[in-house]
């Protein structure tokens, strides 16, 4: 079996004991052993990985978090998907910097470790209906109603901003919460168009740039105002705005978050041929996660990714640092040497890849940080309606209030305090 190295600090042989990624563990349970993390559950205990031998992450590439953390750590990791299916906790393992995994037979010796086919998808009804009408299904995990009608009118307004699509996007959610997509443009698309047209895409990221810089500001200037407690009457105000920010920003995150995946596998691909030492250099010097340095300054956890109905008691953390949006890949003396050799056409591409990797990698690290900011002052704002509404005996509970649309959770508010 064969994992794909994703950060690499030194090429040696790395053997050690599995263990997962738990909560409220003690640092020493990390320490020397090889740690499979999930998707995206990463909590403030992430800080004890750094005694790890290596991480190796169930999904992304060379953004994601397991990667990211492995660069700021000095540390391996290693991209494996359903990683806690195949491999047990407490096998002893060994991963060699080609990403192929050891196991040790019962006589000692080492041999490679199989994995089992990846079974088909079955998605029933669906399938049929995805070929018949052309929905597809982007989200797969369940949301709240209110959560489902704030990203509905940014998902269908994203062909318009990006692409001038004259023909409407449309979204709907199905009994299960699934969230169904039509006309609206797949990552493969937008990332065909961002390698064949770089022109367009640094003319978007200008747009994109202005439209984010508005958000930070407010973004800061909530934060601020949230310290302080909000009146009932601003914080119908401020939930208001923040619906009309939501939908601005929707086609831009499009833009920057959902490409990144097929870019990435387009630019391991072209780099098939490129030589070790030039691949460790690139997966450590060509993402910066500015995102990961924020992080792990701050020494605070981010506001979490909520996919059940909770409000957190997290401290708001605002990304202060600014991004350079003008800045670019500089490449190292070894891969300038291996460019000289190339045809002139190979290295367009090679440098076009890079740079395009280098900047969605910022702007990404840029919208999932202000975009969880957002989500905690929305979750703030909601739980002291909510708090309200249960004293006059509206709702039962605080999560109640995510079943209405805003216009209409403002209606009821506002009827109770008497001022409609």
């Amino acid at each position: 079996m064969q994992m794909v190295p994703i950060s690499l600090q030194k090429r040696k042989k790395i053997a050690g004991r599995v263990v997962f990624f738990k909560k409220n563990k003690k640092p020493s349970f990390y320490k020397n052993k090889i740690v499979i993390i999930p998707d995206l559950n990463l909590s403030e205990d992430v800080f004890y990985l750094k005694k790890a031998k290596a991480i190796i992450a169930q999904q992304g590439g060379i953004t994601s978090h397991g990667a990211n953390l492995a660069r700021e750590y000095n540390s391996a990791c290693f991209n494996l998907a359903r990683a806690r299916r195949i491999i047990k906790e407490g096998t002893r393992l060994t991963i060699l910097p080609t990403g192929e995994i050891l196991s040790r037979a019962k006589n000692g010796k080492f041999i490679n470790l199989q994995t089992k086919k990846k079974p088909k998808p079955n998605l029933g009804r669906h399938r049929k209906f995805i070929k018949k009408q052309g929905w597809y299904l982007v989200r797969a995990y369940k949301r709240s109603f209110l959560e489902n009608f704030f990203e509905k009118k940014g998902i269908e307004r994203t062909p318009q901003v990006l692409f001038g699509q004259k023909r409407p996007a449309f979204c709907r959610f199905d009994r299960k919460g699934r969230r169904w997509v039509k006309n609206f443009p797949m990552p493969e698309e937008i990332a065909r168009i961002i390698i064949q047209d770089p022109k367009w895409f640094f003319k978007k990221v200008n747009e994109r740039k202005k439209v984010f810089q508005r958000v930070k500001k407010y973004a800061g200037y909530l934060v601020n105002k949230l310290q302080r407690k909000l009146e009932l009457k601003d914080c119908l105000k401020e939930l208001k705005k923040l619906y009309q920010i939501y939908v601005q920003r929707k086609p831009y995150t499009a833009l920057t978050q959902r490409p990144l995946e097929p870019i990435e596998k387009d630019f391991h691909s072209f780099i098939r041929f490129v030589s070790e030492s030039i691949k460790i250099d690139l997966f450590t010097k060509l993402p910066q996660s500015e995102y990961a340095r924020a992080i792990l300054k701050s020494k605070i956890a981010p506001p979490s990714r909520i996919k059940k109905i909770i409000f957190p008691p997290e401290k708001l953390v605002y990304f202060k640092a600014k991004i350079n949006y003008r800045a670019r890949f500089k490449p190292s003396k070894k891969i300038r040497l291996f460019l000289s050799k190339k045809s002139k056409t190979f290295q367009k591409k090679f440098k076009n890849y890079c740079e395009i990797v280098f900047l969605l990698t910022r702007l990404s690290d840029e919208t999932t940080y202000l975009s969880r900011t957002m989500r905690v002052c929305l979750n703030m704002i909601l739980e002291q309606i909510g708090k309200f509404l249960i004293e006059k005996r509206r709702i039962n509970k605080i999560r109640d209030v995510l079943n209405y649309k805003v216009e209409d959770l403002v209606k009821i508010t506002k009827e109770e305090m008497g001022l409609l």
